[in-house]
């Protein structure tokens, strides 16, 4: 992937530094991974996730406190993240976007298919009558929120 030229030197500055590991793309509001578009959300270039910008109660960065202003799509960013995983032949989680951390072998799809149906943060379907439990549940949950305040 070629990257646009004003890009080119921010690439090596940014991977040099910021940009050093897989963990350095966690949303700083979720800690999920943040995926493809990424935006940086300040001029010091943090990113969060886009689930969570929409969500910030206060337009400031959630790193450094700075005001948040909209930039353009981070190609470069999206570069130094494809490389990461690609290179180490992994690929997170299907469930990163719920917070699993797991990075897994894509050669090893055994592997992978256990982590599937093992993993904490996998969606699970329940039946209507636990559907009602969860739903009482949370309702009286609320109440008691309501009630210590």
């Amino acid at each position: 992937m070629d990257l646009p030229s004003n890009e080119s030197s921010l690439y090596k500055n940014l991977s040099a530094n910021q940009y050093s590991d897989v963990e350095s793309f966690d949303c700083p509001v979720c800690y999920s991974m943040v995926l493809p578009p990424i935006k940086t959300v300040c001029v010091n270039r943090h990113i969060v996730c886009n689930n969570c910008i929409p969500q910030l109660q206060t337009p400031v960065c959630p790193k450094c406190r700075l005001p948040m202003e909209e930039y353009p799509r981070s190609f470069e960013l999206e570069h130094i993240l494809k490389s990461m995983l690609t290179s180490s032949n992994s690929r997170p989680c299907p469930y990163a976007d719920y917070g699993c951390k797991v990075v897994t072998n894509i050669e090893n799809s055994e592997q992978l298919a256990e982590h599937e149906r093992q993993c904490n943060y996998r969606l699970i379907k329940l039946s209507s009558q636990y559907t009602r439990i969860c739903d009482e549940l949370y309702v009286r949950l609320q109440k008691r929120q309501l009630c210590n305040k």
